[in-house]
């Protein structure tokens, strides 16, 4: 899948979650700077993008769509390696 159609389709609900509160950790779980973590700051006038303020400190927006709880996507890669890890071993 190219990032258009990654902009244009919308991830899975159970993916993403767009309650999103001020001091939240977050990481883009899509996009150019795909697993960057950062803490969330606002929805901007547009609100389907949000400020996070990155690791590095810098401030920018990203899509809403392409942001997930720190938590929920550190599970959701883990399990995934678990899953690859069993399948090689079958």
């Amino acid at each position: 899948m190219n990032w258009l159609q990654q902009m244009l389709i919308p991830a899975p609900e159970t993916e993403g979650d767009a309650n999103f509160r001020a001091g939240d950790n977050v990481v883009l779980a899509e996009g150019t700077f795909q697993c960057t973590p950062g803490v969330f700051l606002k929805l901007t006038d547009d609100v389907n993008w949000a400020e996070i303020k990155e690791y590095n400190g810098i401030v920018r927006s990203h899509p809403v769509i392409w942001l997930r709880h720190s938590e929920a996507f550190h599970a959701a890669v883990q399990g995934r390696e678990i899953s690859a890890m069993t399948r090689k071993a079958a």
